[in-house]
């Protein structure tokens, strides 16, 4: 591989320091989301939930994502 100069170095420099911005800033957030986040245990009935990873499956999404979409959408009257 050839040699950066230095203007080609500058450059790869910024992108590694935007990248480690970006990840820092990226773990913060996921941070932010954790702590907001509350685990409960729910009990449901077993055609209900059978029905919701179905409809989860069909989405592409984990049925806790689904589920926790759901009681958001009804929390702020959706």
């Amino acid at each position: 591989m050839d040699k950066l100069d230095k203007f080609e170095q500058d450059i790869e420099d910024d992108i590694l320091e935007y990248n480690t911005v970006l990840d820092t800033e990226q773990k913060r957030i996921q941070d932010i989301i954790k702590k907001s986040n509350e685990n409960i245990i729910l009990k449901v009935n077993k055609h209900d939930l059978e029905v919701l990873k179905k409809c989860a499956s069909q989405e592409g999404i984990p049925y806790q994502t689904l589920l926790s979409n759901i009681i958001h959408k009804f929390v702020i009257g959706q």
